[in-house]
């Protein structure tokens, strides 16, 4: 069974930071390029023995080069893909959609606290902070107040970038929260 390989997904590959020195139209290269690509696919799906497309994987580079979203270029005989500007655009764009906050095993019994005041001159982005905050699992507290019992300050930290309201959020962690019986039974703990 031959899988496909979505142009999005190939971006976030080559978004991941992984450096191909070779090129996926080149046949002969595309046996170096598979092993890496299949590796992070099969961790991504947690498909263990798929079969890639080679062709439509050349189709979908093809498609990312004409989107402007990569570069190709030849150097000394070989292919080399750099991702633009716009490409790193909506590779952040994807990661912001995808975004999850993992839950660990065990609690560590400290909370995570958002305070927000974000300026009326920004209103919709603090709107879709708050709409993304929510939408990741947080309680809200107040109207600009969050509550989350995970390690989450990686994940507001994109946000504070990705929105551009870095200096009007602040993020606390404590290890006690008084009176919180309700959080506690809210988060399943």
């Amino acid at each position: 069974m031959t899988r496909k390989i979505k142009a999005s997904d190939l971006l976030l590959f080559l978004g991941a930071g992984t450096l191909i020195g070779a090129t996926i139209i080149a046949p002969g290269v595309a046996r170096i390029a598979l092993p890496i690509l299949k590796g992070y696919l099969k961790r991504r799906d947690e498909a263990q023995n798929s079969v890639y497309n080679l062709w439509q994987l050349r189709r979908n580079l093809k498609y990312l080069q004409k989107q402007k979203l990569v570069s190709l270029s030849q150097k000394s005989g070989e292919t080399i893909i750099k991702i633009t500007q716009e490409g790193r655009e909506r590779i952040i764009k994807y990661k912001f959609e995808q975004m999850k906050i993992p839950t660990p095993s065990k609690w560590d019994n400290k909370w995570r606290i958002i305070i927000y005041d974000i300026s009326s001159l920004k209103k919709s982005r603090r709107d879709m902070f708050r709409t993304k905050v929510k939408a990741l699992g947080f309680l809200n507290l107040q109207e600009s107040v969050y509550l989350y019992p995970y390690p989450c300050e990686n994940e507001i930290s994109f946000l504070r970038e990705y929105f551009g309201v870095g200096e009007e959020i602040i993020f606390v962690e404590v290890s006690r929260l008084e009176n919180d019986g309700p959080y506690k039974k809210y988060f399943g703990f």
